[in-house]
């Protein structure tokens, strides 16, 4: 039998973050909120480390604005490849160049 886990919404590991920072104590705050102190303190450096985008969810990518930026990019210049090639093939159709060989 599975044991039992407990599910923090994104929220309540902020507070508790920002409860912990002010205090300046990982240890009275993990107690009074009755969590783990490595709990606590893998919530503050996923916190320091993303930032606004950290806690995503389920099978959710924690990524910085940057890492989200350069994804977006990515796949925009994979599309633009995959229609220039399909262009290229077109052409090669309708003028009846012969294909090259790589």
């Amino acid at each position: 039998m599975k044991p039992n886990r407990n599910n923090y919404t994104p929220e309540f590991k902020r507070s508790a973050v920002q409860h912990a920072e002010e205090t300046r104590s990982l240890t009275k705050t993990s107690k009074s909120l009755k969590i783990s102190v490595s709990l606590l303190s893998r919530w503050r450096s996923e916190i320091n480390k993303y930032g606004k985008n950290s806690f995503p969810g389920r099978g959710k990518q924690k990524m910085t604005d940057n890492e989200k930026e350069i994804a977006r990019l990515k796949k925009a210049l994979k599309k633009a490849e995959f229609e220039r090639d399909l262009l290229k093939k077109t052409v090669e159709i309708f003028i009846g160049k012969p294909k090259r060989k790589n």
